[in-house]
């Protein structure tokens, strides 16, 4: 079965393009992407909107475009196959799209894929994703506030156009969607610029690298066991099949003692640093505090 490179889904509503686009501009939604574009200004109403990137939602006035494309084939298609053979006053769409990579996020490869995760996708998209409040948001009360009207009508059409396959449903592979994008070396650089502040304000001024060194490394000595369980967690959050078996790490944030005594191996600081060869680590924590992160 052929791959699945781009998935357009879409409703049309009765109403008015200003209903869907006057509340993201009064602070009344909520959204997971931040780019965005329109057409129209001051002396036109805003006929389009789009926000995101790699998904993006687009809501457009419908008949505007017909009209202003002239394609009459495509006009009188769309009345009377879908607006039962009545010309409506007022008519938007609205359209998610997803690129490849998105849909890949989402664990989504084939058709068949897609038809399983259809009905997981739109609930992710019409709510997670993007949604309109009837009141301005409350930060820290989103889920609880209630969904404008309008917008209750797309989740609810898009829904009925959209069921998935019954019987064949599946959810969406949240998994996936966190794999990092990023690689191992950028996120060194990030890890020591982020040593660097913590030193810098704990510190100010050292007199060498090496005294810097010593710091940092005397700092991730003390939370060994921390950053030994987060680092489990993480391993199986994104699912690495590296390294050896993943053990059953203990909750580190409701007992810490407890964590310490399940893997006591974790605290072997001093056997850690007989091992650690300190010359090497300097010339990398040098390497990286040069490429942009001084202290």
């Amino acid at each position: 079965m052929s791959n699945a490179s781009r998935a357009d889904l879409q409703v049309l509503v009765e109403c008015d393009i200003s209903e869907l686009i006057l509340p993201v501009f009064s602070n009344c939604c909520v959204k997971r992407a931040s780019k965005f574009s329109y057409y129209g200004d001051h002396r036109k109403p805003i006929s389009s909107f789009t926000l995101g990137s790699k998904i993006q939602l687009c809501i457009y006035d419908k008949i505007k475009e017909l009209l202003d494309t002239c394609d009459e084939v495509k006009l009188n298609l769309l009345v009377n196959e879908c607006l039962g053979g009545e010309f409506p006053e007022q008519l938007t769409r609205v359209e998610f799209r997803l690129r490849r990579d998105a849909l890949k996020d989402f664990g989504i490869d084939t058709m068949l894929d897609l038809l399983q995760r259809e009905r997981a996708l739109v609930e992710y998209l019409t709510f997670d994703w993007f949604r309109l409040l009837e009141n301005e948001k409350v930060k820290g009360n989103e889920t609880r506030q209630k969904l404008h009207s309008v917008w209750q009508q797309v989740i609810d059409l898009f829904k009925q156009y959209f069921p998935g396959v019954e019987g064949y449903r599946k959810p969406l592979d949240k998994r996936d969607r966190r794999q990092l994008r990023c690689t191992g070396e950028s996120l060194i650089k990030q890890a020591v610029g982020c040593m660097a502040t913590v030193a810098a304000v704990a510190k100010g001024a050292f007199e060498n690298e090496k005294a810097a060194f010593s710091y940092c490394f005397d700092l991730f000595s003390r939370h060994m066991s921390r950053l030994f369980f987060r680092s489990l967690e993480r391993v199986k959050e994104l699912a690495i099949v590296r390294g050896v078996e993943c053990p059953d790490a203990p909750d580190w944030r409701r007992d810490p003692r407890q964590a310490c005594a399940a893997h006591a191996e974790a605290d072997a600081v001093h056997s850690f640093r007989v091992l650690w060869d300190e010359e090497v680590q300097l010339q990398n924590f040098r390497h990286y505090a040069v490429a942009g992160c001084p202290f």
